[in-house]
Order: structure tokens, then sequence, then C-alpha cells
């Protein structure tokens, strides 16, 4: 990789991560015609890990770490896990039951205002003003793509501790992720890991509070989770690689841009209507990528 290809790598590998996402998001709307979002996360997530584990054998031959560094790098990863998507899935859901999608999604939107905060905060990192003023505008630009008109004011202030939750630790595991791979390039061993964390997590998480509730969603609903976790599985793997290979302050607002992507191709299979806010949230993201990628 030429020294001028490779700043735009991670920028790269982090837009495909969003359109990955993007895509994901809208498959999932169709399966949940079939089950609830609990089910679907489930399943999901259970499918992501099962490849992963398909996977692995063709990784295994290049795995050369100490068992000592194997095992710290385990364990950093299950944390993470454990908390993004196992409890940041939690937050979401109850953030969504207590104040409506539009308020939660709103507020899920400031994830990349935790993950800079942090990344200053715990590397160092130093983005310059054009990389602040772009993510700002990618920040701006999803939350009018997530508003969905009015919003029912039948809610405690303290609600939004749990939108607010699920965005920090989004946001945060960024820079934890960072982290990690900094001590160890294994991106897709990260993903592995933290995933099935991810799953016991959900698994367990069913078990204690659904016992009862929990079924199968059909095989139609079954397809789409599945088709979900596997596009949500490269997603995640790119998405490593690019935080490995480029700052947070850059990679997190642009794998944010995913709804971007999903009114896209929700547009395209007439699912969404195009009206303004739309077009000004859009245009907008575009701006703050563009931002960044020419910082």
């Amino acid at each position: 990789m030429t020294a001028s290809a490779a700043p735009l790598y991670p920028i790269v590998m982090a837009l495909i991560t969003a359109f990955l996402f993007g895509i994901s998001s809208l498959v999932v709307q169709f399966g949940l015609r079939h089950a609830d979002a609990r089910t679907g996360a489930l399943y999901s997530i259970g499918t992501t890990a099962a490849m992963y584990w398909l996977m692995l054998p063709f990784f295994l031959p290049g795995m050369t770490w100490s068992l000592s560094s194997l095992k710290e790098f385990v364990a950093w990863f299950a944390m993470i896990g454990v908390f993004t998507p196992g409890i940041s899935l939690m937050l979401a859901f109850e953030g969504n039951r207590l104040l409506g999608p539009t308020i939660s999604s709103t507020l899920a939107s400031t994830a990349p205002v935790f993950a800079i905060t942090s990344a200053i905060l715990i590397l160092g990192e130093r983005p310059p003003p054009m990389v602040l003023l772009g993510a700002a505008g990618v920040v701006m630009g999803v939350v009018l793509l997530s508003w969905r008109g009015r919003a029912s004011r039948d809610w405690r202030l303290w609600a939004i501790l749990f939108p607010l939750g699920a965005a920090f630790l989004r946001g945060g595991i960024h820079t934890g992720t960072r982290y990690g791979l900094m001590g160890m390039s294994a991106p897709f061993l990260a993903a592995l890991v933290s995933f099935n964390a991810a799953f016991l997590t959900a698994a367990l998480r069913e078990r204690v509070l659904r016992p009862q509730s929990f079924r199968f969603p059909g095989w139609p609903g079954f397809r789409m989770f599945a088709l979900t976790g596997v596009l949500n599985g490269v997603a995640l793997i790119l998405m490593n690689i690019s935080l490995m290979t480029g700052q947070v302050s850059v990679v997190s607002p642009l794998v944010s841009t995913f709804p971007l992507f999903t009114f896209f191709f929700s547009m395209v299979l007439r699912v969404e209507r195009l009206n303004w806010r739309m077009i000004v949230g859009m245009m907008v993201v575009v701006m703050g990528v563009a931002a960044i990628s020419a910082r």
C-alpha cells in the first residue's frame, strides 16, 4: 500500500462497513414482520457467531501469538462483546419502549460524540478541526434522518439515560476496540470473541427475562435475521480493520452514516418516501463525510 493510499484505507473500510450496516438495517425490518426485536437480535447475533466459527480454520494458520497475550486479548474483547451489543442492546430496547422510536433513535445518533471524546481522553488522539466539523455534520445529518416527526411527551426526563447509555457504550467501544487492536493486530479474532460473548449475554438475558415468550420466528423471519447476521458479521470485521488502521475520530463518524444507505435502499424499494428532512439530512451527512475524508 502506498503512502498516499494509506490514509484512505480506513476511510474506505469504514464506508463499506456503513454500507453493510445500512443494508442489514433494512433487511431486519422484513424479519421483524415475523418476530419481535429481541428475538431477531438473538438469531442475528447467533448467526454471526456461528459464521465466525466456520471461518476460523481459514484464519488459524496466521495466529502465532503467545498464550499470555492471547488470554488478555480474549478477556478484553469478551468484555467488549458483553457491553456491545450485549448490554447496549438492552438499553436501546428499553429506551425505545419508554421514549418511542423518534427520540430514542435520535439520541442514539450521538454515539460518535462519545467515541471521539473517549479517543481524545484515552488514546490521545488530536483530530484536526476539519474532522471535528465533519463529525458534527454527520451527527446532525443522522439526527435528521432518524427523526420521525412529532414525538410523545409522555415520559420522564431520566428515561433519556437509556438511549444515551446505549450511545455511550457504542461510541466507547470503538475506542476500546482500537485500544485492544493496538496490542494485537487480529481484527477477525476480535470479532469472533466479542460476538460470541454478545450471543451468550443475549441468550442468558432471554432465558432470565423471557423464558416463556421466546419462540422460533418461522423460516421467512429466520432467513431475514440470518442474512442480517451475515451482513453484520462482515461489517464488524471491516470495522475492526478500519479501527486498527485509522483513528477513532475518523472511523466512528463514517461508520455512523449507515442510516444514509438504509434510506437510499428504502427509497429504491419504496419502503420510505423522500421528504425535505431526508434530503437535508443526506446532504449534511455527505458534506460531513467529505470534510472528514479531505482532512
